[in-house]
């Protein structure tokens, strides 16, 4: 870790109570302009706030250090809520099938209400310049920082009272990734948070006979003849297939493995060659290894590439693929293929920059707040790409790694439960188990907990829960076949909509890149066939040809009402090859853009529309 110091601190940050800003009652103190922040050049926590504007505000350094502007840019430091935590002591842990848990017993328990604060650096200066006026802007949350523990912590306590003490606790980012951490989120989530055995979805792989797993340990490529539990693998190919001739492509595929491709018996294997295989499979392998799984699934290895066939029946088998492995690994960084997972050997992190305040004899270290997985997913070239999207809603569990962290998430996790009030405070209405993540001690039996975005300086403290974290959408659900009633033209479900769901997802999903832009059925089919499999029932599928399209057939009527975000211009998707026909005007597939579904609600006799929304920034096709 990188430790910044500074002995003694300015006469402005001399005047800080350190620890009341990590105690309820809100405090603030002003550290004085940025010329003065600029000539403190001797105090650590100046020193901490100058690197804090160069990675928050990059974009606008040379500005803000401007001497007329730095002289009337002044910086605050202030206490901020930040999380809500609610263990389930009182009447029993909470679960995923019991939402009406009683947290009013527990809001009786002092012991069960946990609320996390932590300073936040502010400013009255705007970094958005269309938001500026020359009457002076809000004050304006720079970022927030933490308070670094020096002490170890426990995974999965059975102590409550340890249990709060340590939960949401700041541990420093390690330049390689601790396995042994890794290891035990996994054992925790496959051993407790009830993940079904694929069995029939594996047995269906089977019968293709074309369902291939790599065994790590050997370093081969296995037909498995037998229930076996194993990992996916979800991450960028980018274009350095694509770029290459069919004559170069076809070399460069059989140059990963050592023998040639056996005949139809399926117990036969081929051996990888490791070293030839693209960094980012070299790893997905290792750290399977390392975590103690046997087979992996990837599809650049376990797809034939060279065999149209094979690639046809295989792409119609996503949905079971990612739901049936036990968890996915997410590459969530890099553009290509090449790429190294980061916190590994071949890839280690940059050290966290940390701020040493010594005062009163009683040093304390803080270090910048981390972002959320979400944010951090938004910025990845993985999370603009159109195959991973469906990827990563079928897995049951993930674990990611992104460019600076390891995180770690489920179905469980993604569950909403109610909070209590605090006192007066109600900001945290909604929470859930927040995902594992190394910068955070998270592990825990007992407690259920919300985080707090880092919110405008003068937003005050309400605030609504979290989101879920791996789309804005749900995951589906299997309702049962009861729920589905008949009005002469359509099925509807009155407890759970599954067209409502499969609206959201279209919309997310046409704002996503393709290489082939002819794989815009193929990347969503997954996601196609888990709906007809969530039908269930025989006579809903009276279009079997609608899905070719991207569309429900048993929903047809409704797929057909989409239409495309205001201020964005769609245009007609061609097809790449002459053997293969254009989609038809009339579904979204036929389109390139983005599109959705203005429908709100459906009801057997009235339909309800909601108002146009803009276009996502940045959005023109």
């Amino acid at each position: 870790m990188e430790h910044v110091r500074g002995s003694p601190l300015c006469d402005k940050c001399s005047k800080v109570d350190f620890h009341s800003l990590f105690q309820p009652e809100a405090k603030s103190y002003h550290l004085g302009t940025l010329s003065w922040i600029a000539q403190a050049t001797n105090c650590a926590l100046c020193l901490f706030v100058r690197k804090a504007i160069k990675k928050y505000w990059r974009e606008w350094e040379d500005e803000v250090w401007k001497p007329d502007v730095s002289a009337n840019i002044n910086i605050w430091i202030k206490t901020t809520l930040w999380a809500h935590c609610s263990d389930g002591s009182a009447s029993g842990s909470p679960d995923d099938s019991n939402d009406s848990f009683d947290y009013s017993r527990n809001y009786r328990n002092k012991r069960s209400k946990l609320l996390r604060f932590r300073p936040a650096l502010g400013s009255d200066w705007n970094p958005d310049p269309r938001s500026r006026s020359s009457y002076g802007s809000p004050r304006y949350t720079l970022c927030d920082l933490d308070l670094v523990m020096d002490s170890s912590f426990e995974a999965f306590p059975h102590d409550l009272i340890k249990d709060q003490k340590q939960t949401q606790q700041r541990r420093m980012i390690p330049k390689k990734v601790d396995v042994s951490l890794l290891r035990s989120w996994i054992t925790e989530c496959q051993e407790n948070h009830g993940h079904p055995k694929e069995e029939e979805m594996q047995a269906q792989l089977r019968k293709t006979l074309r369902f291939r797993l790599i065994d790590v340990q050997k370093g081969v490529l296995v037909y498995p003849t037998e229930h076996v539990d194993y990992i996916a693998f979800s991450y960028v190919w980018g274009d350095f297939l694509r770029k290459q001739s069919s004559e170069d492509r076809d070399k460069w595929l059989k140059s990963l493995f050592v023998d040639d491709i056996p005949d139809s018996a399926t117990s036969q294997t081929r051996t990888l060659c490791f070293e030839n295989l693209p960094a980012t499979i070299q790893d997905a392998m290792s750290i399977a290894k390392s975590v103690g799984w046997k087979y992996l699934w990837v599809d650049l290895i376990c797809i034939q590439q060279d065999d149209v066939l094979d690639r046809e029946i295989m792409v119609k088998q996503m949905n079971f693929i990612y739901e049936g492995a036990s968890f996915t690994i997410v590459m969530a960084g890099g553009e290509d293929a090449n790429a190294r997972l980061p916190g590994l050997e071949g890839s280690l992190r940059e050290p966290e920059q940390i701020c040493r305040i010594d005062k009163a004899d009683d040093p304390l270290l803080l270090t910048f707040a981390r972002p959320s997985l979400q944010s951090l997913l938004q910025n990845t070239t993985w999370n603009t790409r159109g195959r991973t999207f469906q990827e990563d809603i079928l897995s049951h569990a993930c674990l990611y790694f992104t460019p600076t962290e390891a995180f770690y998430s489920c179905e469980h996790h993604l569950k909403y439960r109610n909070l209590p009030r605090v006192g007066d405070y109600s900001g945290f209405r909604r929470g859930r188990f927040c995902e594992w993540r190394e910068s955070y001690v998270l592990e825990t039996k007992t407690i259920i907990t919300a985080s707090q975005a880092t919110s405008c300086w003068d937003e005050g403290w309400i605030k609504s829960g979290t989101k879920s974290l791996r789309t804005s959408f749900g995951t589906i659900v299997d309702p049962p076949v009861s729920d589905y009633f008949l009005d002469g033209i359509n099925w509807y479900g009155p407890r759970h909509d599954l067209f409502m769901e499969y609206a959201g997802f279209v919309a997310e999903y046409t704002t996503r890149e393709l290489s082939n832009t002819d794989d815009i059925v193929a990347a969503f089919m997954g996601l196609l066939n888990r709906y007809r499999k969530a039908s269930t029932n025989a006579e809903l599928n009276t279009l079997p040809s609608a899905q070719d399209y991207g569309l429900l057939d048993f929903y047809f009527g409704r797929c057909l009402l989409w239409m495309p975000h205001i201020n964005c211009s769609l245009r007609r998707r061609e097809s790449s090859t002459s053997d293969h026909s254009q989609l038809p005007s009339w579904s979204w597939t036929g389109w390139v853009g983005p599109v959705e579904y203005l429908i709100e609600s459906f009801g057997a006799q009235d339909w309800t529309f909601k108002p146009r929304k803009y276009c996502p920034s940045g959005l023109r096709y």
